[in-house]
């Protein structure tokens, strides 16, 4: 069985959709060290974009999106993110 990498599987959950570290690592069952690591690596390779942060608990996460995502869902993304801070006000 081909079993695939924490960099495929956090390829694979950002694809579907913007999500934070945290989020991530609970949906491929690995630690959020383990995902910050590839976050990184992917950030600097340019693969992944930060999208805007969102309040996790009693701190601020970071919600990142595959840099192959379209215009279209990098829109909706930051909407769906102003929609959840409370800040709908004009770009």
């Amino acid at each position: 069985m081909n079993e695939l990498s924490i960099r495929d599987k956090t390829v694979k959950v950002l694809r579907a959709g913007p999500a934070t570290i945290s989020e991530i690592a609970n949906r491929i069952g690995h630690s959020r060290q383990g995902v910050a690591r590839v976050m990184k690596r992917l950030a600097a390779e340019g693969e992944v974009v930060e999208l805007g942060t969102k309040k996790v608990g009693g701190a601020m996460a970071v919600i990142w999106s595959y840099e192959a995502c379209t215009v279209i869902d990098v829109a909706m993304s930051t909407l769906a993110n102003r929609y959840i801070t409370g800040n709908m006000g004009a770009a």
